[in-house]
């Protein structure tokens, strides 16, 4: 009982520092609702795709935001393309949790025990919780494994971006009820 407790407590840690850095980039980015319209439209038109590998489908809708927000920027220097992949990590970001929040509650419905949808759910939630902290670590170090210079705060930050669409995927798959074993 103290582990699910303690699971609970460090989710909702995650979920509050979520929500500020969410909340952040929001008061930030006068673009932010928008760029999370753009990406929900692209990812509708994939649901069909859904069954398919991740990243076959991810691609459509991957640097949507960050492509239009550099097109439109007045500057092309690395400060500049950092900030447009991280308005696009920011919208994915957002979507993320509501897709978790989604899937979530559909995981609840496994089965025809309450416990072992409850039991479902706490698995969900401490696998999000390793996801985000092999996500972190794993672009930290694709960033680092680049040679000297600016190019490793681009390498991070859409490293993140990435796999965070690909996880957006993977949840929305649970939550319309696609098979997602194989991911």
């Amino acid at each position: 009982m103290k582990s699910g407790f303690k699971l609970r407590m460090t989710f909702a840690v995650v979920v509050v520092l979520l929500s500020q850095n969410v909340a952040a980039q929001e008061q930030e980015s006068p673009h932010f609702l928008e760029d999370v319209r753009v990406i929900e439209e692209c990812l509708s038109a994939l649901q069909p795709f859904l069954t398919q590998p991740l990243t076959l489908a991810n691609g459509h809708c991957e640097n949507v935001v960050a492509n239009g927000c550099q097109a439109t920027s007045q500057y092309n220097d690395t400060p500049a393309i950092v900030r447009c992949i991280t308005r696009e990590l920011g919208a994915f970001e957002r979507i993320m949790e509501h897709s978790l929040e989604r899937a979530a509650k559909a995981v609840r419905n496994f089965g025809t025990y309450e416990e072992f949808g409850l039991q479902a759910e706490r698995k969900l939630r401490r696998a999000q919780l390793a996801w985000l902290e092999y996500r972190d670590n794993h672009c930290e170090l694709a960033g680092d494994s680049t040679s000297p210079g600016t190019i490793h705060s681009v390498r991070r930050v859409g490293c993140r971006s990435r796999m965070t669409a690909d996880r957006v995927l993977y949840l929305r798959g649970l939550f319309l009820g696609y098979n997602m074993e194989r991911y």
